[in-house]
């Protein structure tokens, strides 16, 4: 990032201005869309393909954007901290009950003959 870049946040932060900032001209997903997006667990290709159906009848302001583009806009809107309320578990989520049993079950038993210590 350039010594620039930070100066400006900075000023945007003095002015309480902390929103995050976006593209300017680029594609932001309303509360009306990220409700819709949670109804469908996240999945961005389904309401891609909801609005295209949906065509005049759509609740986007302007044209539809390119699926790239929605994908691109639900990344960028998580990354500045908006969360989907989904009902299914995030990938390579681990619930920590489901691990603490496992480890609780896990028993190490030291061959006959092994040494106390591996490190001998």
């Amino acid at each position: 990032m350039s010594l620039r870049t930070a100066w400006r946040w900075l000023a945007r932060a003095r002015k309480d201005q902390t929103e995050p900032a976006y593209r300017r001209g680029g594609f932001l997903l309303d509360d009306t869309l990220w409700a819709r997006l949670e109804e469908l667990d996240g999945n961005v290709s389904e309401l891609h393909r909801q609005l295209s159906q949906a065509g005049d009848d759509s609740v986007l302001p302007g044209p539809l954007p390119s699926l790239a583009t929605m994908h691109r806009a639900v990344r960028e809107q998580r990354r500045a901290g908006r969360v989907l309320q989904s009902t299914r578990p995030g990938k390579g989520h681990v619930d920590p009950d489901r691990y603490d049993r496992a480890l609780a079950e896990l028993v190490f038993v030291r061959p006959p003959g092994a040494p106390r210590r591996l490190d001998r």
